[in-house]
């Protein structure tokens, strides 16, 4: 067991409720971000970006391509818009406006944390300066994200969930246990969420989960979840797409858990088949090894 968390286990034995405070501190401060790999560089070089402000924050904002049919790439906790350089590889065309940003305290974004409720806000804003939108792809705790904002007026023709959080309730213990903490702290820990951050709401586990929320069920959703995704339990892909209905296309990876899932190439064949694959755009793009 690394130090860190041998210290945050005997802490939790003799002060519980300090425990949790360090918990809770480390559960809304997202790591500093990965740099930028050698095979995301020149994907990201071809961007057009740009700080904004968006909701109040301060958003670092990119663009790929000039076209009418605008797709948003939606990034998970403690990621960023260049988790989806392959995926802007596979899409780009002239026809299209591909979008990303990098949520508040993630990548180049101002700020130190966000959460589901201010993501949602400013993914719904950038929707409305763009109008519907032909699609939006979203990983891990994107999903949810992109749930909520459907309910602040952003609309899309198709959705994609790759690894997608459906159940928020089970985020919270998760997290704890991977600390290796008591279930009481972890009852600490998720009132002191609900009491700093949503107000008192003991329903926002629900209120914000894609299940219990779905995205709008007269639009197409491609549900794309790893069997052996440790970070989001494969449930979690059933749980969508039942929760969805019949326009819900599941498709199941072996071996690519959480993070492969945004680069394999059967994966982004899958996606670029579910969106259609408009004229070639001009130029070749950097191939992603």
């Amino acid at each position: 067991m690394p130090a860190r968390l041998k210290s945050l286990h005997v802490l939790d034995q003799v002060a519980p409720r300090l425990a949790a405070e360090i918990v809770w501190r480390l559960w809304r401060t997202p790591r500093k971000p990965r740099p930028l790999t050698a095979e995301a560089t020149p994907v990201m070089d071809l961007a057009v970006h740009a700080m904004a402000s968006i909701a109040g924050r301060r958003i670092a904002t990119y663009r790929w391509g000039s076209g009418s049919r605008v797709i948003l790439l939606v990034h998970g906790w403690e990621g960023r818009a260049a988790d989806f350089a392959p995926i802007v590889r596979e899409l780009r065309s002239r026809e299209r406006t591909i979008l990303a940003i990098d949520a508040p305290g993630h990548g180049d974004s101002s700020g130190r944390r966000t959460t589901v409720i201010d993501y949602a806000e400013i993914l719904a804003e950038v929707a409305r300066r763009h109008g519907r939108l032909e699609a939006v792809v979203s990983h891990s705790l994107g999903t949810p994200s992109v749930a909520a904002a459907t309910r602040h007026g952003l609309q899309a023709d198709r959705f994609v969930s790759l690894g997608g959080v459906a159940d928020l309730g089970r985020l919270v213990p998760t997290f704890c246990q991977a600390l290796g903490v008591r279930p009481s702290t972890v009852e600490r820990v998720r009132t002191l969420i609900e009491n700093r951050v949503f107000s008192g709401d003991r329903e926002v586990w629900t209120r914000y989960s894609a299940a219990a929320s779905p995205l709008p069920a007269s639009d197409p959703l491609l549900v794309i979840h790893d069997r052996a995704d440790r970070v989001v339990p494969f449930a979690d892909a059933s749980l969508l797409a039942d929760t969805h209905g019949p326009l819900t296309r599941s498709v199941v990876t072996e071996g690519l858990g959480h993070y492969r899932i945004l680069s394999a190439d059967a994966v982004l064949d899958e996606v670029s088949s579910f969106l259609g694959t408009p004229s070639a755009v001009e130029g070749s793009v950097p191939a992603i090894a």
